[in-house]
């Protein structure tokens, strides 16, 4: 995930979107599979809690010193993670240009009264305006874009973690009423 990121900052295609789901999957499976195994031990942490250290050791550069062996609580990156990176300009496609009606009569410019010529300038500069705001316009709608997919990414992230928390929260509760029922009419 790491690496489509960084990618798709230098401005090279890279399928962001297939690789967040794929990595969301493969964090709430790892969540799962983290759960029975800690349950197998007696131990119940919270899948909140081993999702975002799942995501933060599979978007870490440097992994901790002991694979598989999990210690402390880790945090995802924040933005410090993009120190370094170069991301690349992303071209605004030009604005298709109006239809031009077509001149009546073409008058040379020394022929053209005082009045007439300014107006035509001011008529140009309107126009240069409105192409330089049509631009600006496109220019932010792509940021706002990119970041409306960022944030929706992180969100279907986050859905998914808290939809493992129930799975696990249920788990706990089957287990633990389990055991009460089991208290209550000894075998």
């Amino acid at each position: 995930m790491r690496a489509v990121e960084l990618a798709a900052l230098k401005g090279k295609a890279a399928g962001v979107r297939s690789a967040a789901d794929a990595h969301r999957r493969a964090v709430t499976e790892a969540v799962q599979r983290a759960t029975e195994l800690a349950s197998v031990a007696g131990l119940q942490p919270p899948a909140g809690t081993l999702a975002r250290t799942f995501e933060a050791l599979s978007l870490a550069e440097v992994h901790p010193p002991a694979p598989g062996r999990l210690t402390d609580v880790l945090q995802p990156g924040g933005f410090e993670a993009l120190a370094g990176v170069a991301i690349a300009h992303q071209p605004t496609p030009a604005p298709t240009p109006a239809p031009r009606k077509p001149a009546l009569r073409i008058v040379a410019p020394r022929e053209m009264p005082a009045a007439e010529r300014a107006r035509e300038r001011q008529r140009a500069a309107g126009e240069r305006a409105a192409r330089r705001s049509a631009d600006a316009a496109v220019k932010k709608a792509s940021r706002l874009l990119e970041d409306a997919r960022t944030t929706e990414s992180r969100a279907r992230a986050s859905a998914d973690r808290a939809a493992a928390a129930v799975r696990a929260a249920e788990r706990a509760l089957a287990d633990a009423r389990t055991r009460l029922d089991r208290l209550v009419k000894p075998e």
